[in-house]
């Protein structure tokens, strides 16, 4: 039996909102558009599962997950759920370890010893914030200091595991 990793589990089991049929004669992708609004959906498989999924929302806050509608296809009828990501889950997801990796990630450590993954992107996007804002204030100047000294580069496996570089 082929094992699901720890970033494909969060989406094993979702809570269905709704249900839709959509005739085999229709491509999943254009009906789903239609259906809301005109929302571009990004196809995907985990184990021979279909999921379509919102395009990447970005954000800078390395700790909020984003909202994501998220449909499961069975047979004919295609399930819709929501499910909550952080970026590099949902590059993980939809474009695999590699293309994570290509965005070069970096770990960094926070309360309590939480783990939290950052493209180099949103670091050096944070670092410029939080470096306008201390020549402001003094007082803004410890996020910065801290992701510059603290944040170390990672890759993620295949598996998901994410291990240095």
């Amino acid at each position: 039996m082929i094992e699901i990793n720890n970033i494909q589990k969060l989406l094993a089991s979702l809570p269905v909102k709704s249900s839709v049929f959509i005739h085999p004669a229709l491509k999943i992708v254009d009906e789903l558009k239609a259906i809301h609004n005109r929302k571009t959906f990004i196809p995907f498989e985990i184990l021979g599962v279909d999921y379509f999924i919102e395009e990447l929302k970005s954000t800078v806050d390395i700790d909020e997950q984003t909202p994501y509608s998220i449909y499961m296809r069975d047979g004919n009828i295609i399930h819709e759920s929501q499910t909550y990501l952080f970026e590099w889950q949902w590059q993980y997801l939809v474009n695999g370890a590699d293309i994570v990796n290509s965005d070069e990630y970096y770990v960094v450590s926070g309360i309590g010893n939480k783990k939290k993954y950052i493209s180099a992107h949103t670091r050096e996007k944070l670092i410029r914030i939080k470096r306008k804002e201390a020549e402001k204030n003094q007082n803004f100047d410890g996020l910065r200091v801290y992701l510059e000294e603290h944040s170390m580069p990672v890759n993620i496996l295949s598996d998901g595991t994410w291990v240095s570089r």
